[in-house]
């Protein structure tokens, strides 16, 4: 990855354009170095970055703390890249409304996930993945947006409970609550848009990618020999997988092969489902049901938390879904953040102790770590970040400092807050943190020399045909646009410029609240 940084120096229109051509032999040496620029480009898209962030409920505030860092340190590289002119958007203009604080130029409000990543997954704490990924937020706005979220979610438990006792079904808290939130979310995040259809999960092509891990299970609710298996719901298709039994379901006697709907078209789910699929956590929060009516009958599908589980950590599964869609030797980046969850208490006896224990040996993030640290250990491409001494909290923790404090929540965040900035101390970290940041910055750079690409990847952008009778829909690049117009449509050069400027689309932020 090193190479990329040595490359971009290279990659400039300008500085190409101003060597001389004077000779036949100079003519050569220019179109082996713009073929060679070519390449690098090429190289920078092919590579497929990931950001993998690990489930921990309340403690995503802790991961998202540390996002926060990372784009810090990207925003202080790009300075130094760009002689402070310009934000991680270059140079495409810095589209309005996209934070809802003002921007300031060389703080992290310019450095922005979607810029840096081609995946990015999690499992617990899927809105994160959702606000960064699909609603393209800026880490700072998610910090605001959790902290209310958290006093929502967490605020009012119920006392009596499956979770407190080991006793019953009834879940520790009310996923009506968790609905509305994660609606009011959608509904203040998501793109400005006049459909009078909800927002849907799946994106568009060419930018960002989202995956979100859960578990799905097939039959009614509660029924001895359903099945459960893991099922990534995701933003894009992925087609290039086959469906393959994943288990054998006992049915009295008998039993009946199970097929994993993993691959194929994006699930068009709405945002806040996704989110509920993925947050239901046993004991916690009720699973979420969809029923499909069909000529047999009734099949009721049911999701849950996909981190209680390996997926507890979901680098590894982000990191074959690359491969299998891109190959092995397109892995580019992979960023894996966990949520400084401590070791596993194993102190107590009965159910919650032993469901606690049980739970954490196998959703213990470190295990996947560890076999990606052993296959990526001789390349510059891994980069794990957790607190192994962990911060004593729990996930769904959300004291207050005081009985009639008006900030509920502070006292938890606190505890947060003051365990990461004491992980944060170790200078090696901050070094690690810098070491990313430059390696990120410096494919960032390349790519942008893909103006069509980057504008696509960076806003959203895409041109669809509204001339009468044409049969194709909708373009992605804006120099097929042209081409389409012109051999297609027969349009002049200056009729394209408008019919561009009209039809341009893209991603468009809902306008900031005022006051």
């Amino acid at each position: 990855m090193g190479g990329l940084q040595d490359a971009t120096d290279e990659a400039g229109p300008s500085r190409s354009s101003a060597r001389p051509a004077k000779t036949s032999s100079s003519e050569g040496q220019n179109d082996q170095i713009l073929s060679t620029e070519h390449e690098d480009i090429s190289r920078a898209w092919d590579q497929q970055n990931l950001l993998s962030l690990d489930g921990g409920g309340i403690r995503g505030y802790w991961t998202l703390m540390l996002l926060q860092k990372l784009m810090e340190a990207i925003a202080e590289e790009e300075t130094h890249e760009t002689n402070g002119s310009n934000s991680s958007f270059s140079p495409v203009e810095f589209p309005n409304d996209v934070a809802q604080k003002p921007y300031k130029r060389g703080t992290s409000t310019g450095a922005y996930v979607i810029l840096f990543v081609i995946y990015t997954l999690l499992t617990w704490n899927s809105l994160i993945a959702i606000m960064l990924g699909r609603f393209r937020m800026p880490v700072q706005d998610c910090l605001d947006e959790y902290m209310q979220m958290g006093s929502r979610i967490f605020g009012r438990p119920r006392w009596i409970c499956q979770r407190n006792i080991g006793l019953g079904q009834r879940p520790k808290y009310s996923h009506k609550r968790m609905k509305e939130v994660f609606k009011d979310v959608t509904a203040k995040r998501c793109e400005a848009t006049d459909s009078i259809k909800p927002v849907e999960f799946p994106s568009t092509p060419g930018v960002c990618k989202t995956f979100v891990t859960t578990q799905r299970r097939e039959g009614a609710d509660g029924a001895k020999g359903s099945a459960i298996y893991p099922y990534l719901i995701r933003s894009y298709d992925n087609e290039k997988g086959e469906k393959h039994t994943v288990g054998r379901a006992a049915t009295g006697a008998s039993y009946n092969d199970l097929t994993q709907k993993k691959y194929g078209k994006a699930d068009p789910f709405e945002i806040w489902e996704v989110a509920r699929a993925a947050t239901a956590a046993p004991m916690y929060f009720k699973a979420i049901k969809f029923e499909n009516e069909t000529r047999s009958g009734t099949t009721k599908t049911y999701f849950s938390d996909g981190g209680f589980s390996h997926t507890n950590n979901p680098a590894e599964e982000g990191v074959k879904e690359i491969e299998l869609l891109h190959g092995a030797t397109n892995i580019g980046i992979v960023v894996s953040m966990g949520t400084a969850r401590g070791p596993a208490n194993s102190a107590g006896r009965g159910t919650i102790s032993l469901f606690k224990t049980t739970v954490a040996d196998n959703t213990d993030p470190e295990k996947v770590h560890a076999r990606l640290y052993e296959r990526f250990k001789d390349q510059e491409c891994y980069f794990r970040f957790n607190d192994l001494n962990g911060i004593d909290v729990e996930l769904d923790e959300w004291r207050k400092n005081t009985l009639f404090t008006r900030k509920p929540g502070r006292k938890t965040l606190d505890k947060i807050e003051s365990g990461f900035h004491k992980w944060y101390s170790n200078g090696r970290v901050a070094k690690d943190i810098d070491h990313c940041a430059q390696l990120l910055v410096a494919q960032r750079t390349m790519r942008m020399h893909d103006r069509s690409r980057w504008d696509l990847y960076a806003t959203g952008t895409y041109f669809p045909c509204h001339i009468d009778g044409c049969t194709r829909e909708v373009f992605y690049n804006k120099e097929r646009f042209k081409q389409h117009l012109t051999a297609d449509h027969d349009i002049s050069e200056r009729e394209i410029e408008r019919i561009i400027h009209e039809q341009t689309r893209g991603f468009k932020y809902q306008s900031r609240p005022t006051g």
